[in-house]
């Protein structure tokens, strides 16, 4: 004789479990001084009672004991994840920032390619003793540290790196372009006045790299009268000649 298999749990009822869950798991009496047995028949009786009318359908306690061991192995996933971004100390990163990463991170994994599920529970049970333990960051997907270090900086870094990209693409036509306007013959050209804006161009391009020359020659020099000043400053133990 075969059994009905039960559907797929919705949000609200994770939601509602996760509640029961915690009502039962936290009370000092019923918590402490009763089996497992005892435990998961009163979290299905207080589930089955008190569930809303939008939940129809009625669960045991072998189902709810199967969810509330995949909730807490996800949440648990997730919350090694951000412990590893929260050690990276990523500046300036929101509590929502660092979220986002660990969920990047955490979808590494092949077991949770498809991301985290578990969203809707996560206000209810993250800040649980549970799901907060250090035994969780064994379960992370990446324990190697220079692995999480470039996953993160390879995110946290993309629009400055591409920023950086795009300006030394744009600094490189730029310079191009002037290399042509400079190698163009002026006798070629019979328009006086396209002639003299030419002529124009060019010498605007040629103060310019002198000005850019004279300056990159003023940094040199000044670092290296630096260099020596230093060398003759009181205290150097240097002989005078």
């Amino acid at each position: 004789m075969s059994t009905k298999r039960s559907s797929s749990y919705t949000n609200a009822e994770d939601t509602h479990l996760c509640h029961i869950y915690l009502d039962v798991s936290q009370n000092p009496i019923i918590g402490i001084y009763q089996s497992k047995d005892m435990f998961w028949r009163r979290v299905e009786n207080d589930y089955n009672n008190s569930r809303p009318s939008f939940i129809t359908e009625v669960r045991n306690k072998r189902s709810l004991l199967c969810r509330m061991q995949t909730i807490p192995t996800s949440m648990g996933k997730m919350r090694g994840c951000i412990r590893q971004i929260e050690r990276l100390k990523p500046s300036g990163a929101s509590e929502a920032d660092i979220m986002n990463q660990a969920k990047i991170l955490l979808s590494q994994d092949n077991k949770y390619k498809h991301g985290f599920r578990f969203d809707h529970v996560w206000p209810i049970l993250k800040d649980m003793e549970k799901f907060t333990d250090n035994e969780t960051e064994t379960q992370s997907p990446f324990q190697p540290e220079t692995e999480r270090q470039e996953l993160f900086l390879e995110f946290s870094n993309k629009n400055a790196m591409q920023r950086e990209r795009l300006n030394d693409i744009l600094e490189r036509k730029m310079e191009y372009r002037e290399l042509k306007i400079l190698m163009i013959d002026l006798n070629t050209i019979t328009d006086p006045k396209k002639r003299e804006f030419m002529n124009q161009q060019q010498l605007k391009i040629e103060a310019k790299r002198v000005e850019q020359q004279d300056k990159r020659s003023q940094n040199a020099s000044g670092s290296f009268g630096d260099f020596f000043e230093n060398l003759q400053g009181p205290g150097n133990g240097l002989p005078d000649y």
